[in-house]
């Protein structure tokens, strides 16, 4: 039986209309660019419902009360991949580095422009989250503290915020992380993105030729982990995109090796 029409969610195509096209070059601090890893790999892993729930556990009781909230699936699983991550660039440096996680985050439901909820085309801002060697500890708990403050700081400040406001919160955060020299342009920083599809309905899809039974993301240009949904609701698939000499020690880990078998994604 067909949905009733009223009952069909359309998207729109009304981003434009709050964010017309603007020239923001002259706002940015630095030219710097990002350079491209051409030796990247990818494998994935799944997350079981099980290890999920020992995660949570192991979080909760080491942080010994310093945790005021329940993390999320999200917040755990990237908290163990960024550890995992900062784990592999000091065996391979020696020590262990500064850290800049560039974290993807949906802004449809993070702010007060309800016109935009259902609006066709990207609406994100990146979060840069910030590991400092020293002032940050290396518990999970420490990593979960710091991802969600971080990202609630940037929500905060897009809440009420009016078009343009957000797009000036975008500009300062590109030039005080991406494009600035002590962090973006710092080759003495480690740079990883981890971004979360987890929600999102990816697994409804189909183009007439059946729901798809395996997803892959990514062009393979940058260090990256990707988080989504499996058919399987209760688990988090998980696919890294690194470079080998990365892969090699991250296939390593404790909590890596803890988590599940990983598997070649043979692309």
């Amino acid at each position: 039986m067909e949905n009733p029409v009223e009952k069909i969610n359309f998207l729109s195509f009304n981003l434009g209309n709050s964010f017309p096209t603007r020239d923001i070059s002259g706002l940015f601090k630095s030219t710097y660019i990002p350079s491209i890893h051409q030796d990247i790999i990818v494998k994935k892993f799944v997350v079981r419902e099980a290890a999920m729930s020992r995660l949570r556990k192991k979080c909760i009781d080491e942080a010994c009360g310093a945790l005021t909230f329940q993390p999320s699936r999200v917040e755990i699983i990237t908290t163990l991949l960024w550890r995992a991550f900062i784990r592999a660039s000091a065996t391979i440096n020696g020590y262990v580095r500064p850290s800049l996680m560039d974290f993807p985050l949906n802004l449809r439901s993070k702010t007060s422009l309800r016109q935009v909820h259902n609006s066709m085309g990207n609406f994100r801002i990146d979060v840069p989250i910030k590991f400092i060697p020293g002032e940050t500890k290396m518990e999970l708990h420490n990593f979960i503290i710091l991802i969600r403050d971080t990202v609630n700081k940037v929500v905060a400040s897009c809440d009420k915020a009016s078009p343009d406001e957000i797009v000036s919160t975008l500009v300062n955060i590109y030039n005080e992380s991406v494009r600035s020299p002590e962090w973006g342009g710092n080759d003495e920083v480690d740079k990883v993105l981890c971004s979360s599809m987890c929600n999102f309905p990816l697994h409804d899809t189909d183009f007439g030729l059946g729901k798809p039974a395996l997803l892959f993301f990514g062009t393979k240009d940058t260090q990256m982990f990707w988080l989504h949904d499996t058919d399987i609701h209760s688990e988090v698939g998980v696919q890294m995109d690194l470079k080998e000499s990365y892969m090699q020690l991250f296939e390593c880990d404790d909590d890596i090796k803890a988590l599940t078998f990983i598997r070649n994604a043979n692309l």
